[in-house]
């Protein structure tokens, strides 16, 4: 199964991914200090470097062969972040979720997976995370998200060894397009 990485950092979403049987033959980061990290870390994924604005649904497709299955990625976390600017949709990062869907909406995976801080569900921000699960239906998904730590993750995939909270949380939006069943279970451990 094929997925396209947007903001991929260094790769460690994609990492996952790839455990769990799952092939990324594109992925975007726009961080120049952390490119040579990614391809270290997936020397098979080619590497669109740059701003996700600028790229376009052709810039992704020439380097995938068949559907694409899936979309993953975590939009810039400092706007939404309790340590961050707190400005939310009102900041340029945080506006970068739009980008996410834009893509979303052109390539039409069955599920796309997009991450980010527990800050976003803070009050101040209720009405633009509403309009972003807003768009994400308007483009045709089921949107269902839940707030995930280290050691709740760790439960799903019956991981005993991860005992301890982890110093963050993401909000993860999971979306279904068509029959997924979200019952499946990797075979690897993803942790």
């Amino acid at each position: 199964m094929n997925i396209i990485s947007l903001f991929s950092g260094c790769g460690g979403l994609d990492l996952g991914f790839e455990s769990a049987g799952f092939n990324i033959p594109v992925a975007n980061e726009f961080d120049k200090t952390i490119w040579a990290t990614f391809k270290a870390n997936h020397p098979n994924t080619h590497l669109i470097e740059g701003d996700i604005r600028q790229v376009t649904k052709g810039d992704i497709e020439q380097y995938i062969d068949g559907e694409i299955d899936g979309i993953i990625g975590g939009p810039p976390c400092q706007s939404w972040s309790e340590a961050g600017s707190l400005k939310g949709i009102k900041d340029a990062r945080g506006q970068l979720f739009f980008d996410y869907i834009r893509i979303l909406k052109e390539f039409q995976p069955k599920f796309f997976l997009a991450e980010n801080v527990s800050g976003m569900l803070a009050n101040r921000h209720s009405e633009a995370v509403q309009n972003i699960l807003n768009l994400f239906d308007g483009a045709g998904y089921d949107v269902s998200f839940t707030l995930v730590t280290a050691a709740s993750a760790a439960s799903e995939f019956e991981d005993s060894s991860v005992e301890r909270k982890a110093p963050f949380a993401a909000t993860c939006v999971s979306v279904v397009n068509g029959s997924y069943d979200s019952t499946v279970r990797p075979t690897t451990n993803i942790l």
